[in-house]
């Protein structure tokens, strides 16, 4: 078949702009026969006959563009054997992602599917065309238009699953050139705030209303297990009971259990009524999760956060469309709250899923398993790599505990001594020798002039 391509019509329509159609050849008739697409430019000035798309000197250039690739490739997918189509059948495998409610993949195996449509400038992409030529260059083009590694990542890691997808069912066939081409990306490292900047977080109370709402479910997440943002989203009051939540993890369908401890209740009520965050509306523990009780049993319905109170979904896709657009507000606002706080790590939901499972390790003296079972990991490797790159400090943290359990029965220190020795250090001049020799004879030094020689 020769080229199929977008042309500008020379002649103009009853409104005096100039349709835009597709020009292919039938073999059938042995000519070239035309396609409206929908499109119309008010001069020829906007219209490129050489890439046959519209210049960007109009001023919708980019969203007609986009509809004339749309076009070429629906046509294209018309004109041909869709059994031969990479791109027909990557559209058809996410629609049927999206069927199984598994939203998540289907979402990335869609992005793959419009990057693929750009780089081929409306082209099809035939099964017989993705060989390692076309690999290498879908690579670049990834590369210069998507700005995190990571990303990239799983864009070639979703295009290798649909290629194997493809020779399971024998669309391609001959040798696999994912064998031959190897890509690593730059390891993502695993952001937790440390133990300082968690209590700085736990301590703050804001002034500005947005950031405050943010900061306590920011801790919620904390106080539920490390909970995802899109789960605490959806979570309703039915799936809170006398003491505990129990709910299904959106990403694996994974039944989950979190107890309502003392922090996660008081958490509760602020969000049933700021109220109780005033000191004189405190209450005893077990009252909380009685009053916690009666409320979600009134309110089973309604979900816990107000984000989708009052929100009619079309369907599940819609749902989770909202959800995904909540997300990423709601991480925006996180990352100027822990500016705002003077937080180094960037403040985001996946980040407090991370300090919990770090701080519970490490100050919580729970094991990896354990660990792993109360994030609702499905293989605990993925638990190994949220921990995989801990700063330098939390690692010498843990060390020096571990080490500290074999100091010898003279070695028990009086550290309100050494705190003091530090900060005499500290706020000294330089010719601190003074106060050295004074606080070394503090803990009983006697040879002082014999220190160090």
């Amino acid at each position: 078949m020769k080229k199929v391509k977008t042309v500008l019509w020379p002649r103009v329509d009853s409104d005096g702009n100039y349709p835009l159609k597709i020009r292919y050849y039938s073999d059938e008739e042995g000519r070239y026969k035309y396609k409206p697409i929908g499109i119309v430019v008010s001069a020829k000035k906007y219209f490129n006959s050489a890439t046959g798309q519209v210049r960007a000197s109009h001023e919708k250039h980019l969203e007609l563009n986009k509809v004339i690739q749309e076009r070429l490739i629906n046509f294209s997918h018309d004109k041909n054997d869709n059994q031969s189509s990479f791109l027909v059948f990557l559209k058809k495998h996410y629609e049927n992602l999206i069927e199984l409610g598994n939203y998540g993949n289907a979402k990335k195996f869609m992005v793959l599917y419009n990057h693929i449509i750009k780089f081929q400038k409306g082209k099809d992409l035939k099964f017989s065309d993705f060989d390692l030529n076309f690999l290498k260059k879908f690579h670049a083009y990834l590369r210069n238009t998507v700005n995190s590694d990571n990303t990239i990542h799983i864009y070639l890691n979703k295009l290798k699953r649909s290629y194997y997808l493809a020779r399971q069912q024998r669309f391609i066939t001959g040798d696999n050139i994912w064998e031959f081409y190897k890509y690593k990306g730059t390891q993502v490292e695993s952001k937790a705030l440390t133990r300082d900047e968690f209590l700085l977080l736990r301590a703050s109370k804001l002034s500005d209303s947005k950031y405050e709402k943010i900061r306590r479910e920011a801790l919620m997440l904390f106080f539920t297990n490390g909970m995802r943002i899109g789960d605490l989203l959806l979570l309703k009051w039915k799936n809170v009971h006398s003491d505990f939540i129990v709910y299904t993890m959106r990403k694996t369908k994974m039944s989950m259990r979190v107890s309502i401890s003392e922090p996660l209740a008081h958490l509760l009520l602020v969000n049933i009524d700021y109220k109780f965050n005033s000191k004189d509306n405190l209450m005893p523990y077990y009252a909380q999760l009685h009053f916690i009780e009666e409320y979600s049993k009134k309110h089973k319905d309604e979900y816990v956060l107000d984000y989708l109170n009052n929100i009619e979904f079309k369907n599940e896709y819609d749902k989770y469309n909202k959800v995904q657009s909540l997300t990423a507000s709601w991480n925006k606002v996180a990352k100027e709250l822990g500016e705002s706080l003077g937080i180094s790590t960037k403040l985001c939901s996946h980040v407090m899923r991370h300090t919990y499972s770090s701080l519970l390790l490490f100050d919580g003296k729970a094991n990896i398993k354990e660990v792993s079972q109360t994030l609702g990991h499905q293989n605990i490797a993925i638990t190994n790599k949220y921990i995989k790159t801990l700063s330098n400090m939390e690692l010498d943290n843990v060390t020096n505990d571990f080490y500290g359990k074999f100091r010898l029965p003279n070695q028990n220190y009086d550290y309100g001594k050494l705190d003091r020795l530090n900060d005499d250090i500290e706020s000294s001049d330089n010719s601190s020798d003074g106060k050295i020799v004074d606080v070394a004879k503090d803990f009983g030094f006697k040879d002082i002039d014999g220190l160090g020689k």
